[in-house]
């Protein structure tokens, strides 16, 4: 009976995942967009920088805090942030990479406020101190996005035995970090 038990939920978890991969296979991939931006409504960019005005937004006075922001999706948000005039911090855990994309934002965009602030959000006394950083420097935050993360095909821990995955998005990299900023962020009008 245990083993039955245990076949019907690894067919489960299967079908699961098959309808996971097949669903992002077709939405969620550069070809899935091209097919879905074809349903938007104006204004519309083909990057992140294209034209400061092209969709009327205006940033100015605004701060933005972006996660995992030196590639993806992370840095094409940060660079539409800067473009549009906001001030930026990228949080990355690797400072090469995060000079490397501050330095590309920050010439895409001509804006010089995009700043980096270093630690891995899988530990969490990393983002107790990131966060007494920024609030050092800043007195509130308009906007977080929470992108970083880790999805390794083996099992992974950080520095005090916990999953990486688990750590860097749910615990540190996303509740952790919002619950330490939250005062900040209801500083923001």
């Amino acid at each position: 009976r245990t083993t039955e038990t245990k076949m019907v939920g690894l067919i489960r978890q299967g079908i699961v995942s098959t309808q996971f991969f097949l669903f992002g296979k077709k939405h969620c991939t550069q070809i899935g967009y091209l097919k879905h931006i074809q349903q938007y409504k104006d204004p519309v960019q083909s990057a992140a920088v294209v034209d400061t005005d092209a969709d009327g937004i205006d940033l100015t006075g605004k701060t933005f805090l972006i996660t995992g922001a030196n590639q993806g999706m992370g840095k094409e948000l940060a660079t539409y942030a800067a473009a549009k005039n906001a001030n930026v911090y990228i949080l990355c855990r690797n400072e090469e990479r995060a000079k490397n994309a501050q330095k590309d934002i920050q010439e895409m965009t001509r804006n010089s406020n995009v700043n980096v602030l270093l630690a891995d959000v899988s530990e969490p006394s990393q983002i107790e101190r990131v966060v007494k950083e920024f609030t050092a420097k800043e007195d509130k935050l308009d906007c977080l996005v929470c992108n970083a993360g880790i999805l390794a095909n083996d099992r992974r821990v950080n520095s005090n035995g916990q999953e990486l995955t688990l750590m860097s998005h749910l615990v540190s990299g996303t509740y952790q970090l919002t619950k330490l900023l939250l005062p900040s962020l209801q500083q923001s009008s």
